[in-house]
């Protein structure tokens, strides 16, 4: 069992890959669709696509458990955010 002991600060750099696309589609043109504070019907706007895009770079802080000195293999966790 891991102590509260065993938790060290981690920080560090993580390399993000991570991609988000978007699609919205809708046959009923008399539909309202409001993005931000602004409101659209479906016929005139039609099918919105979008995408996120993220730093390839993130930078990470968090707390995690290391292997115990002595030890070739072990399991480790690590609980953080990256930004």
């Amino acid at each position: 069992m891991v102590s509260c002991q065993e938790w060290l600060p981690r920080h560090g750099l993580v390399i993000n890959k991570n991609e988000v696309d978007l699609d919205a589609e809708s046959s009923d043109l008399d539909r309202t669709i409001t993005i931000g504070d602004r409101s659209f019907t479906v016929s005139d706007v039609g099918d919105i696509e979008g995408e996120v895009e993220f730093k390839d770079i993130a930078p990470y802080i968090g707390f995690g458990n290391p292997v115990k000195p002595g030890r070739q293999w072990g399991f480790t966790v690590d609980l953080g955010v990256r930004f």
